[in-house]
């Protein structure tokens, strides 16, 4: 069984993470290895970016992401996670590598995802979500190709 485990992101993740492309914030080749070992080439990435409300209770949020992300992990699909730490403007940046399109629409629909999702309008000025189809070549190359973008 593969282990879900956590990306290990570049300075450019934390510094600007609204608006440095995805392909700059990991070493992608370093950390895609296993997923093709295990998984195949192609996955689908969920990228969330952020400016938290100043109000924001950020222990009430980090307890209902880590309940989402538990609850996804046991359900299946979910095989890469990378939750960024504000930077000093409150920006930030998580995604996670999913199996499939499917694995990712079905844990929206679990209920710690959804207590997640309903804090997002009192917890962030604002927050844009990426859809991306995630191909890896035999050299360990990816290729993200953007599916949809949502902002609110």
């Amino acid at each position: 069984m593969y282990a879900v485990k956590q990306l290990a992101a570049n300075e450019y993740a934390h510094t600007d993470p609204l608006t440095t492309p995805v392909e700059k914030c990991f070493d992608w080749g370093k950390e895609l290895g296993d997923l093709v070992e295990c998984h195949g080439r192609e996955f689908y990435l969920v990228v969330f970016r952020s400016i938290r409300k100043s109000t924001a209770n950020s222990e009430m949020l980090y307890k209902a992401d880590a309940a989402a992300q538990e609850e996804a992990r046991i359900s299946g699909g979910l095989l890469k996670y990378w939750y960024g730490i504000l930077n000093e403007r409150r920006e930030c940046l998580a995604m996670c590598i999913w199996a499939s399109r499917d694995d990712a629409v079905k844990a929206i629909h679990k209920p710690a995802h959804r207590v997640a999702m309903k804090l997002a309008s009192a917890m962030y000025d604002m927050y844009t979500l990426e859809r991306y189809c995630l191909k890896i070549d035999e050299k360990l190359v990816p290729t993200f190709t953007l599916l949809g973008s949502l902002s609110y």
